[in-house]
Parts: C-alpha cells; sequence; structure tokens
C-alpha cells in the first residue's frame, strides 16, 4: 500500500466505474449499489470519526449479520480502527 492508502482504498479501487450496479443482493430482496455501499460507509465513518475514533481504536459492537454491518467493517477500515462485532445473540450476562 502507498501512503494514505488503507484497505478499504485498496478495495474501492477494484469497484466497477458503473457505481449503479449491486454489490449486495439479501435473501429478503434487498438490493445494495455501489455507490450506495460507498456513501453508507462514508456517513458510518464520519459518525465514527465525530465521536473520535482514530486509527488503532477499537469499535466493538454487537450488531446483526446485515448490509449496515459491513458498512460499519469498511468504515473502521478507512479509519484505520479495528472491527470488532460482538454476536448478536450474547445476553446481557455473557456481555458482561
Amino acid at each position: 500500500m502507498t501512503d494514505g492508502d488503507n484497505l478499504y482504498d485498496r478495495f474501492e479501487r477494484s469497484f466497477p466505474a458503473d457505481r449503479q450496479r449491486i454489490v449486495l443482493a439479501t435473501e429478503t430482496g434487498r438490493t445494495v449499489s455501489y455507490a450506495h455501499m460507498i456513501d453508507a460507509t462514508g456517513r458510518f465513518a464520519a459518525r465514527l470519526r465525530h465521536r473520535g475514533v482514530v486509527a488503532g481504536d477499537r469499535v466493538t459492537v454487537q450488531i446483526d449479520k446485515s448490509p449496515e454491518a459491513l458498512f460499519l467493517y469498511f468504515a473502521c477500515l478507512t479509519l484505520g480502527a479495528i472491527y470488532m462485532p460482538l454476536n448478536s445473540g450474547y445476553t446481557l450476562a455473557e456481555l458482561a
């Protein structure tokens, strides 16, 4: 990687020129375009940055498997943060 690059930047360089192409299709029939994924990733990254997340920080979340979980992962990559998803089935006792 070159200076200023991160893993997300490397992924994005391989995205198709037509950002309206579908990147994800869920079992429920929801589709997500590259453009939507890029926009959502940027919004998540901005929110994390606003909360003070910087490179090397851990972002621990309890989140269901979803497109949003992927967007959050990509947002962490853009910031150099460490994405730490927790099983959404964990109980409060297990989390403690």
